[in-house]
């Protein structure tokens, strides 16, 4: 009995310390930036970065080469041509987790330790209209170089079947407005929801930390570098 309750004491101590490596690393990765500093003249175009308690969004403005960008993904119903659609909403995350998470009371304890080992990921789109005036979200101008960059690298994101379409979860969504499609690469607690998005301000050019897995580690790297 003894001996069983020092493996557990020592197996919560550890647990401890690989969670406290973890926010100490993402804090390091949030102040270490990594990317371009240049400064791109020209037209500016605002993206906005919405943060919730574990997990940041991005919204793409409804312009031509939004609409372009994510036209393959008209058939699966997001509404890419609609005049009333004014933003996108694009998010990373685990399958399991992402697609349970509407309400984070419906998350069960399984989908959250396969998120943390390895999930598969997905890439959830919604179409939106205007946006409420007090909506929390953190402002990027990128130029007109930038944001197709971004675009690319953020489409690259999606898996595709052999005809090149983006492969569509049998999920309904949160909406009527939005779907989830399979991604690429796997999502673990090594790469978050928040650290693939800090890789696609890192692809539009910005300067960026270099590892962000955490809402906290995310937020540090946008006051510290920036990118607003």
């Amino acid at each position: 009995m003894l001996k069983l309750f020092r493996f557990s004491f020592l197996g919560t101590r550890l647990a401890l310390k690989i969670v406290f490596l973890w926010l100490f690393f993402g804090m390091l990765g949030g102040l270490i930036p990594t990317g371009d500093k240049t400064r791109y003249a020209g037209q500016q175009i605002d993206v906005m970065l919405v943060g919730g308690k574990i997990h940041y969004d991005i919204l793409l403005p409804a312009n031509i080469q939004t609409r372009s960008a994510l036209r393959f993904t008209r058939d699966a119903g997001i509404p890419t041509d609609h005049p009333g659609v004014k933003w996108f909403l694009v998010g990373w995350g685990a399958e399991q987790f992402y697609t349970s998470a509407g309400d984070y009371t419906d998350v069960k304890a399984g989908d959250v330790l396969r998120a943390i080992t390895g999930d598969d990921s997905v890439l959830r789109v919604d179409a939106l209209g205007e946006l409420r005036p007090d909506i929390d979200a953190h402002t990027i101008s990128l130029s007109s170089v930038q944001y197709n960059a971004l675009l690319a690298s953020i489409t690259e994101s999606f898996s595709r079947d052999g005809f090149g379409r983006p492969q569509v979860l049998d999920h309904p969504g949160f909406t009527q407005t939005d779907r989830f499609f399979h991604a690429i690469g796997r999502f673990s607690a090594l790469r978050t929801c928040n650290v693939w998005l800090g890789e696609q301000l890192r692809a539009a050019g910005l300067r960026f930390g270099v590892w962000t897995p955490t809402t906290w580690s995310f937020e540090l790297s946008l006051k510290e570098h920036q990118t607003h």
